[in-house]
């Protein structure tokens, strides 16, 4: 007789309240009905435990592919299935059985102690990721808990039922369940329905007082009614669909490359409860900056185990966001636990300038660098910028007949070429030069200070962390520490590294950009450059801009400057980024849902990267105007920039990028789009 069927969890749990008075045992299955799972295969969990077994097994010297392990794991389960058939009604396997089978057979004498304990430990893990309470189902298990029914939870599966309790308590929900059955425990499963009598036995039931809910037709349907329990069935069309999109991605992408990006962003989604209303700004971080920041992680990963570094440190404001998404994504990624140590340094464009100039002096780059940010056009400007006292430098500049408000920068249209000649002869004075390295070695020692405390020092070899854009912070850093015979080598990894200044690079002091680099010039990743400024903004730290390293009198020997609260610029910037709270809580889960997608996928970068850089084409390139105007800048502070704040008025401006343009602009004006983009790919040609 089959049971009835309901296409709807509120259409069933509306026909269970009609008779639940008579009911005292409410029994549910597990998986598919208290719990969805973001994939549609349960046995692609199996893959990553593979290959977590595969690397251990590498590393004792083992040479045994993760396939290989797969194929092992299947056909030995089988063999315990086959095996226990002949006993059994059901042909069901024992996870501490059969595991413990393929372990031995993998590892030999080599099987590391507690080994089983780790895997199973891991594959739960990795389980619990994929599986979804349905909100409704436990709103309603709730409600029966309140008046006094008696729960169960009854699963057909190889997990033993300790392993389900572990995933129930994963979720809070073990608290509702009277006790917890699964088929790898008795051989006996919901399937022949000879698991109905065991549970009835053993926890003294009523059957004519017993609802059992499910989703399978036979297993939780007829077997139940077969037994005399009343039986309901969930058929969810919409819960169909989801799985068969899931499905058809996963098999898309097993032939195009392409389609894993689009299969990952699948498993990304928030399903049943997780998908709350939530702010737009926050769906834009999720959404539109997740992929781009969790791609980010899984390089800056995949490079710090292929240099095998233990210490890396995020710099710089936007390092802030950078390490609490690295802290949500490398426990997948290093699931043994040997991921590199992450610290957070306080570390600044200008902080770093002053303190270099005590190695380096006052190069024509560094000069030029200072000059950059409008309004910067002066020597009293690099004095501001590099902490320098203007009447030590009063000689010089007369000497050479430079007045200290006279305009040289390069990019200044009223710089004449007699003055930038001047200035090039200034910065070729040795004098002058010798003056410039004194001024900086007290906050160069400082910093060398600084970096002691944080045990940066105590490594070989560390990783240096930022968001970008010319490497001016890596190269200041790298320069601030050349006066020291022993240094360790330092990985320099951005986001995206433009390279319009070719700083200069070794084997020991060098940064890479991880999503786009002009040294592999790629137009996709270069599109994070329409929103550099923007991409700083969102990712900065609660904490005002440092300003220099000082030295003092106390146990460590350095005191770090801030910028000042009451500062005009940091108040903008304060409120700037309480606006842009949502978009960093955004992108924070999806970058925890990125990490536990691409664990059970499995994907490398290189696969993965075609689906981001389409993903940049249509929000950064092509965007829809309200997702530009909703993340425009109301201020923005330049380290270097004159303490005031930047304020990006909207108007038509050939000058301006996409991003700064007004929403009149971007509406009455298709081209502007196409426009944009052809002016970004013929600048990115030319570099």
């Amino acid at each position: 007789m089959p049971a009835p069927t309901y296409k709807t969890l509120e259409q069933l749990i509306a026909a269970a309240e009609e008779f639940i008075d008579q009911i005292d045992t409410v029994s549910f299955d597990v998986f598919d009905t208290l719990f969805i799972r973001r994939i549609e295969n349960p046995d692609l969990i199996k893959i990553p435990v593979a290959r977590f077994i595969a690397e251990k097994a590498n590393q004792a010297g083992i040479t045994m592919s993760w396939f290989e392990i797969a194929a092992l794991r299947d056909e030995i389960e089988n063999q315990h299935r086959q095996r226990n058939g002949e006993h059994y009604p059901d042909f069901e396997a024992n996870y501490d059985q059969f595991m413990p089978e393929v372990l031995n057979q993998v590892f030999a004498q080599k099987l590391p102690e507690s080994f089983l304990q780790q895997v199973a430990e891991y594959e739960i893990r990795l389980e619990n990721a994929m599986l979804v309470p349905r909100a409704a189902l436990v709103q309603w298990i709730e409600s029966l808990k309140q008046r006094g029914k008696r729960l169960f939870l009854i699963s057909d599966i190889y997990l033993p039922a300790k392993y389900i309790q572990q995933m129930a308590v994963a979720k809070n929900l073990d608290h509702f369940f009277e006790g917890i059955v699964s088929s790898a425990d008795s051989f006996n499963a919901k399937a022949s329905g000879t698991a109905y009598p065991l549970i009835e036995q053993q926890y003294h039931l009523d059957k004519a007082k017993w609802l059992h809910v499910g989703d399978n037709p036979i297993s939780d349907g007829t077997r139940p009614i077969e037994f005399g329990i009343k039986s309901l069935v969930i058929n969810d069309p919409a819960e169909c669909h989801r799985k068969n999109l899931a499905r058809h991605y996963n098999f898309y992408s097993t032939h195009n490359t392409f389609w894993k990006g689009r299969n990952l962003k699948q498993l990304m989604l928030p399903l049943e409860a997780e998908n709350s209303e939530q702010p737009e700004l926050y769906v834009q971080g999720f959404n539109q900056f997740g992929f781009l920041f969790g791609f980010f992680m899984q390089r800056l990963a995949q490079r710090c185990k292929e240099l095998k570094l233990k210490r890396i440190y995020f710099c710089s404001r936007e390092g802030w966001l950078l390490k609490q998404c690295w802290e949500r994504f490398a426990p997948w990624y290093f699931p043994d636990g040997d991921m590199p140590e992450a610290r957070y340094l306080y570390v600044s464009r200008i902080a770093l300038a002053r303190a270099m100039i005590g190695n380096t002096g006052l190069s024509t780059t560094e000069v030029e660098v200072a000059l950059l940010p409008n309004g910067n056009n002066c020597f009293a400007d690099v004095c501001r910028i590099f902490d320098l006292d203007a009447q030590a430098f009063a000689p010089y500049l007369e000497k050479h007949k430079i007045k200290l408000n006279e305009v040289i920068a390069q990019t200044d249209p009223n710089a004449s070429a007699n003055s930038r000649r001047k200035l090039g002869i200034m910065l070729m004075d040795s004098e002058f030069q010798a003056t410039a390295k004194k001024s900086g070695q007290a906050n160069r020692d400082a910093f060398v200070s600084y970096l002691s405390s944080e045990g940066f020092f105590d490594y070989q070899e560390v990783g240096l962390v930022d968001i970008g854009w010319l490497g001016t912070i890596h190269n200041n850093f790298f320069q601030a520490l050349s006066h020291r015979l022993e240094t360790p080598r330092i990985h320099g990894f951005l986001m995206c590294a433009t390279r319009h200044i070719e700083y200069k690079n070794t084997r020991d002091r060098y940064f890479e950009g991880l999503v786009y680099d002009r040294h592999r010039f790629e137009v996709g990743g270069s599109l994070v450059q329409y929103i550099k400024d923007i991409m700083e903004e969102i990712c900065r730290a609660p904490h005002t801009s440092l300003v220099a390293y000082h030295p003092a009198d106390n146990d460590q020997g350095f005191e770090l400057e801030f910028r000042s609260d009451d500062d005009e610029s940091a108040q903008a910037e304060h409120i700037q980024s309480d606006y842009y709270q949502p978009v960093q809580n955004g992108i924070l889960d999806a970058v925890s849902a990125y990490a536990k997608a691409q664990t059970v996928l499995g994907y490398g970068c290189a696969e993965v990267k075609p689906w981001l850089n389409l993903s940049l084409y249509k929000f950064l390139a092509f965007p829809r105007t309200k997702d530009v105007v909703r993340l425009q800048l109301k201020a923005h502070q330049d380290d270097f920039a004159k303490r005031e704040t930047k304020s990006y008025k909207k108007f038509l401006d050939p000058e301006k990028g996409l991003w700064q343009y007004s929403q009149a602009v971007l509406n009455f004006w298709p081209a502007i789009r196409m426009r944009s983009f052809k002016k970004h790919c013929i600048r990115m040609m030319k570099g």
